[in-house]
C-alpha cells in the first residue's frame, strides 16, 4: 500500500447489491492486527503466484460510527506517483540540459573572450574567470528551465500512471461498500479481488490465517474509487 492516509467512503451512498457475486473474496477478523498479518500473506502469495488470478488485495474496516475506510496493498497512489514523477522528471531532464548548456557556454566564452583579450577589450587576467562564470550561468539557467519543463512532464506521467495502477489493481466502491456489509461496527476484513477459478483457494488461505469466510454481492458496474 502506499503511504497516504486510508481512503473514506458514506456509507449512505452505498448502492443496491445485485444477484450475481463478484470476483471478491472476503475474511473478517477479530482485529486490525490479524487482518493486517492475512493481507500480508496475501501478497505474498500474489507476488509468488504471478498471473495466479489475485488482482487486489488490502484490509476494510468498518467503525463503531459506521464510517468504512480502507486501505490496498501494492497499489501507487496518483499524489505519490506525481510527486516521484516531478522529482525524476527535474533530475532527468536539468542534468543533461546543464550539463550540455555549460559545456556550450564555456566553448563560446573562451573563443569569444580569449579574442577579445588579445585585442586588449577584456584584461587578459580575467579572461579564464569570465569563462567560468558564463558557463556557470549557462547552465543554471538550462538547468533551470529544462528541470522545470521535466517536473511538468514527469507530474504528469506520475499522475497518469497512479491513476491507472488505481484503476488496475486498487479496490472500486461498491466494492469496498459490500465488504463492509460483512462487518459489524468496529470489525476489520482483509479483502482480495480473485478471478472464479482462484477464489476457492483464496478463500481457504484465508480460512487458514483464522479469518471467518463471507462472500457479498456486488453491482456490475462498479464505480472505480
Amino acid at each position: 500500500m502506499s503511504g497516504s492516509s486510508p481512503a473514506r467512503l458514506d456509507r449512505r451512498a452505498a448502492p443496491a447489491s445485485a444477484p450475481d457475486e463478484p470476483p471478491l473474496v472476503v475474511g473478517v477478523f477479530d482485529d486490525e492486527v490479524r487482518a493486517e498479518q492475512a493481507v500480508r500473506a496475501l501478497e505474498v502469495w500474489r507476488h509468488a503466484n504471478r498471473g495466479g488470478g489475485i488482482q487486489a488485495v488490502g484490509v476494510v474496516s468498518r467503525g463503531v460510527s459506521g464510517t468504512v475506510t480502507w486501505r490496498a496493498r501494492g497499489v501507487t497512489r496518483p499524489r505519490r506517483a506525481a510527486l516521484v514523477g516531478l522529482v525524476a522528471g527535474a533530475v532527468l531532464f536539468g542534468l543533461p540540459a546543464a550539463g550540455a548548456a555549460g559545456l556550450a557556454g564555456w566553448v563560446a566564452a573562451s573563443v569569444v573572450l580569449g579574442l577579445a583579450g588579445l585585442v586588449g577589450a577584456v584584461p587578459a587576467a580575467a579572461v579564464g574567470g569570465l569563462v567560468v562564470g558564463v558557463a556557470l550561468a549557462a547552465a543554471a539557467l538550462a538547468g533551470l528551465l529544462a528541470g522545470l519543463a521535466g517536473a511538468v512532464i514527469g507530474c504528469l506521467v506520475g499522475l497518469l500512471v497512479g491513476f491507472i495502477d488505481q484503476q488496475v489493481r486498487g479496490f472500486h466502491r461498491p466494492e469496498v461498500a459490500f465488504a463492509a456489509d460483512s462487518l459489524p461496527p468496529g470489525g476489520w476484513a482483509a479483502v482480495a479481488r480473485a478471478q472464479p477459478v482462484t477464489e476457492p483457494a483464496v478463500r481457504a488461505e484465508l480460512v487458514r490465517l483464522g479469518g471467518v469466510p463471507c462472500h457479498p454481492a456486488l453491482p456490475p458496474d462498479a464505480e472505480p474509487a
